[in-house]
């Protein structure tokens, strides 16, 4: 889902050392890291200028949360792309694990689904999101504030980790790059670590795509920086994580930005993709058989890793 914006480097709701034990209760005690040494003036100023941007994003968020409240629209996804993501997580999480989604958003598209079939823990920056998430979905285990790029939480805490287009909403390069070793830093060394984002490489032929088929406008988020998926296998493997799987939505994605959008005038496009609901999620089940032989193609890439 999202990054989100707050006052300091990381407030909780619950301290890291509650996690494994805490049921649904929120509570208010906060985590306290070490004080960093004073930043140098040019740290300062580019750290003003994130933050600065990352208010803007937490304002379309908290907007979202408002309007939408627990549904899934608040969090600016798709019933067929929940569903493809959701059933891949699935295969990939025990019901044993503790699992944790950065940037969890009001847990309507993974965090609350999951949480009834594993040990699900969320993280995210909105006050809004996570009280919805905390309302609506009693068997989540816990819940944190925090900003992605310093994550509460010891070394090796979690079974597994995951994200959901949250990384593409932390508005700096370097500070996505964090967030990403953050993932691997609280995962445990037999884990997993799952990035679901919006890439470069697979929404530019995405773009391409709608370009040369007439799809109308090509795809652009105001709110995001989309990763380099080059970069992100690179990271990991600079950390000792190998990526072992990397999956799309490649033959939905191109039914619904390339023919849909072509054929249907754009207020009707969303309809469409209701009714085409069963059609996608008959595609996402082909494409989990043959994924690997795909070009990728489309907004949320599975990249999944293990340690090396």
């Amino acid at each position: 889902m999202t990054e989100r914006q707050q006052d300091g480097p990381s407030e909780a709701f619950l301290t890291a050392e509650d996690v494994p034990q805490v049921q649904t209760a929120i509570q208010t005690e906060e985590v306290q890291p070490a004080a960093p040494p004073d930043p140098p003036d040019w740290a300062r100023h580019q750290d003003q200028n994130y933050f600065r941007k990352r208010s803007a994003n937490n304002a379309f968020w908290t907007d979202q949360a408002i309007r939408h409240g627990s549904r899934l629209e608040a969090t600016a996804s798709t019933s067929w792309v929940r569903s493809a993501s959701l059933r891949r997580l699935k295969s990939l999480i025990k019901p044993s694990d503790n699992a944790l989604e950065v940037g969890c958003g009001n847990g309507s598209s993974l965090l609350g689904p999951l949480s009834s079939f594993c040990r699900a823990f969320g993280v995210d920056l909105t006050w809004e999101m996570l009280l919805i998430a905390k309302q609506e979905h009693d068997k989540i285990k816990g819940l944190v504030r925090s900003d992605a790029c310093q994550l509460p939480f010891p070394d090796g805490k979690f079974d597994v980790v995951y994200t959901s287009r949250c990384i593409i909403n932390v508005p700096d390069p370097a500070k996505q790059s964090m967030a990403i070793r953050e993932a691997f830093r609280v995962t445990k060394p037999e884990g997993t670590v799952i990035f679901i984002e919006n890439f470069e490489e697979p929404v530019g032929a995405m773009n391409r795509a709608i370009e040369n088929w007439g799809g109308g406008e090509p795809v652009k988020d105001d709110y995001n920086l989309l990763l380099s998926l080059k970069q992100t296998l690179e990271l990991g493997q600079e950390i000792g994580w190998r990526p072992v799987r990397v999956r799309n939505n490649t033959l939905a994605s191109f039914v619904t930005h390339s023919l849909v959008r072509r054929i249907a005038p754009p207020r009707a496009a969303g309809l469409i993709d209701r009714l085409l609901y069963p059609f996608y999620c008959v595609l996402g089940r082909i494409e989990d058989g043959v994924g690997s032989r795909l070009p990728l193609f489309g907004k949320d890439t599975m990249v999944v890793f293990k340690k090396a």
